[in-house]
């Protein structure tokens, strides 16, 4: 059987980068995650980027809409948290520039 937890935390520490999390009432931390900006599209038409963060589940721990993230001096505000899918130990945070 396959970890696929600690499959994909090693995953995120190989192709990550540092990024500080920082759950409300509690200390920030920095964790490994790989950073991710997309073009968002409205109406057919490109009208910003979509950045987002995969991180491994245990670091995400205590994080909720509305937390802050920091990636390369650039700070966001978590706007969703979408959970992988089937025990992958990993989660998406989509982020807003805060």
């Amino acid at each position: 059987m396959v970890d696929w937890a600690a499959h994909t935390a090693n995953m995120i520490n190989r192709l990550g980068q540092p990024v500080t999390l920082t759950p409300s009432g509690q200390p920030a931390r920095v964790v490994n995650a790989v950073f991710t900006s997309h073009p968002a599209d409205a109406f057919g038409m490109v009208s910003g980027q979509r950045p987002s963060l995969r991180v491994a589940t245990a670091d995400s721990t205590g994080l909720a809409p509305g937390d802050a993230a920091a990636v390369g001096g650039k700070n966001y505000v978590v706007i969703a948290i979408d959970d992988d899918s089937d025990d992958s130990g990993d989660r998406v945070l989509r982020l807003d520039a805060a």
